[in-house]
């Protein structure tokens, strides 16, 4: 439930810094790839109930995920 998620599942990390000798310049490479789908490549990750959040849902007050269960009698 909710929203899609802002970044790809899958991407690379796992930072490495280490210091290029003549120049002693710091550098920073990502030496491992993070594979979250089986190796789809997604640019995001849908929920199966997709609802919104808007400015006006914090300024009055209201929590979509909470009105969506009590609409749906969900206990």
């Amino acid at each position: 439930m909710g929203e899609p998620t802002g970044n790809a599942p899958n991407h690379f990390g796992e930072i490495k810094t280490f210091t290029l000798p003549n120049s002693q310049i710091n550098y920073r490479v990502s030496s491992m790839a993070f594979t979250m789908l089986n190796g789809e490549d997604k640019d995001t990750i849908t929920p199966d109930i997709p609802l919104s959040y808007s400015r006006q849902h914090i300024v009055n007050g209201v929590d979509p995920l909470m009105e969506w269960i009590e609409d749906h009698d969900i206990k």
